[in-house]
C-alpha cells in the first residue's frame, strides 16, 4: 500500500538560508541555474566568500536534498545534492527539499521528483511565457506517492542500477558523435589550405551583376543559409518579399556563388543549383576556367575560410564581440583571401570526398540521434513506472 500526499508535509522545503547577517569569510561552492540539469549537476571547481558571492546565493543544502528549478522550469532542472567537502549554498532559483527521513528515503524522493509526471505538475503551475517560473510553496502543494521505506529503497536501488546503464550507452552514443564530427572537421580541413603564398580569391572568380528586368517574374527567388546555402526561397519559407517589383535584383546562373554580404562571416554562402534571383545586396561569384565552382564554394564555407571573412568585416561595432551593425563584406575584402589552389582533378577529388565524408556523417548522426532520443524516453519512462508504482521492481529484479 502506499499514499498519494503533499510534498510539503513529507519534507522542509529552503529550511536554512544564509542571511544577511552571515559570516562574510564563509567560503561555499555556489551553484546556480546552469550548473543543474535532470538528474545532472556540475559543481563549481572553487569556492567562493559570501561577501563576495551573488545576492541571490542563499539556499543551504546537504547531502541527501534535491533541488527543484522554480525558474525556467521547461529546463526540467531536478537532481540530488552530493556529499562535498565545503558546504553548498544553491540559488534563490530552487526549492530545497529536505526529506522526512523517518518518513522517505532520500534516494526514492529524488526520483520520484524526476518523475515525468511530477516535472510537467510544476511546468504546469509556472508562470510567465519567456520566463516560466513558479514558487517553493506552490511546489510544496504538489503530492508525492509515498509507500512503506522497503519499497522505497528498492526503487532507488532499482532505478540507481538500470539507469545507471542507460547513461553509460549514451555517453557512448556522446564519444561516437564527437568522433564522427571531428572526422568530418578533419575532412574539410584537407578541403582548402589557406596561405600567404597562395592565390588571391579575387583570381579566382569574377563578380556579376546581371539585373533581372522583366526577367524577374519566370525566375525564381532563392535563399541564402548558413545551414543550407543556396535554395529556392519558396522551400524554405512562405513569407513573401516585401518588394512587388523584383526587377532589380540580381540573376543567379547555376552554378554561381552567391555570398550573403551581411552573414557570411557565419557561414551565409553557397553554390546554387538553379537559375535564379537574390537581393541586389548579396555578391553573385562565377569561377574561373581553373576552378570548380563546388569545391570553391565548400572550401568558403569552411571555418577557416569564414574566419577569414569574419576578420575583414565592415560595419560599426566590433566582429569579435559579435556588436557589429551593419556588417558587411565587401568583394574586395574577400578578393584578398588567399589559398592554394590544387589542379582540376585533385578539386574534384576533395570535394567528392567531404561529399561522401558528409552523406556518411549525416547517415551516423542521424542513427546516434535517434537512438538517444530512444535511450532518454526509455529513461525517463523507467523512472515513472518505477516512482508511480506501474512497474514492480522487485519481481523485475528476479527477473534480471
Amino acid at each position: 500500500m502506499s499514499e498519494m500526499i503533499r510534498l510539503k508535509y513529507v519534507s522542509s522545503i529552503n529550511e536554512d538560508v544564509l542571511g544577511e547577517d552571515a559570516d562574510p569569510d564563509l567560503e561555499f561552492l555556489y551553484v546556480d541555474i546552469s550548473a543543474v540539469g535532470q538528474g545532472t549537476l556540475a559543481l563549481p571547481a572553487e569556492s567562493t566568500r559570501f561577501s563576495v558571492a551573488p545576492s541571490r546565493a542563499r539556499r543551504l543544502a546537504v547531502a541527501g536534498d534535491t533541488v527543484v528549478s522554480t525558474v525556467r522550469t521547461y529546463l526540467r532542472a531536478v537532481t540530488e545534492v552530493p556529499t562535498t567537502e565545503d558546504p553548498l549554498v544553491f540559488s534563490t532559483g530552487f526549492a530545497v527539499v529536505s526529506p522526512d527521513r523517518q518518513r522517505v528515503y532520500p534516494r526514492y524522493l529524488t526520483w520520484q521528483l524526476q518523475a515525468d509526471n511530477f516535472i510537467s505538475t510544476v511546468e504546469s503551475i509556472s508562470t510567465g511565457v519567456s520566463y516560466p517560473a513558479t514558487s517553493a510553496a506552490a511546489i510544496g502543494d504538489i503530492g508525492v506517492r509515498i509507500p512503506p521505506l522497503d519499497v522505497q529503497r528498492a526503487v532507488a536501488d532499482f532505478l540507481d542500477r538500470e539507469t545507471a546503464k542507460i547513461d553509460t550507452l549514451l555517453a557512448k552514443q556522446e564519444e561516437l558523435g564527437h568522433a564522427v564530427r571531428e572526422h568530418l572537421h578533419g575532412v574539410q580541413d584537407g578541403l582548402v589550405s589557406l596561405s600567404e603564398g597562395g592565390v588571391r580569391f579575387k583570381y579566382l572568380v569574377d563578380e556579376v551583376d546581371c539585373r533581372a528586368g522583366a526577367e524577374w517574374e519566370r525566375l525564381p527567388l532563392l535563399s541564402v543559409s548558413i545551414h543550407w546555402g543556396v535554395r529556392r526561397r519558396d522551400e524554405v519559407t512562405d513569407d513573401l518579399p516585401r518588394a512587388e517589383d523584383l526587377s532589380n535584383y540580381k540573376v543567379v546562373e547555376s552554378g554561381d556563388i552567391v555570398v550573403n554580404r551581411m552573414r557570411a562571416f557565419q557561414g551565409a554562402l553557397g553554390r546554387s543549383p538553379i537559375d535564379g534571383i537574390v537581393s541586389p545586396d548579396y555578391l553573385v561569384l562565377r569561377a574561373a576556367a581553373n576552378v570548380r565552382s563546388d569545391w570553391l564554394a565548400a572550401a568558403m564555407r569552411t571555418p577557416e575560410f569564414i574566419s577569414e571573412m569574419a576578420a575583414r568585416v565592415r560595419g560599426i561595432g566590433s566582429a569579435e564581440l559579435g556588436t557589429v551593425r551593419t556588417p558587411r563584406i565587401n568583394a574586395d575584402e574577400l578578393g584578398e583571401i588567399r589559398l592554394a589552389v590544387p589542379t582540376l582533378a585533385e578539386q574534384e577529388a576533395r570535394y567528392i570526398t567531404r561529399q561522401r565524408s558528409e552523406s556518411q556523417a549525416a547517415v551516423l548522426l542521424e542513427r546516434i540521434d535517434s537512438l538517444t532520443d530512444a535511450l532518454k524516453e526509455r529513461r525517463a519512462a523507467l523512472i515513472t513506472a518505477a516512482v508511480t508504482g506501474k512497474l514492480d521492481v522487485t519481481t523485475y529484479r528476479k527477473a534480471g
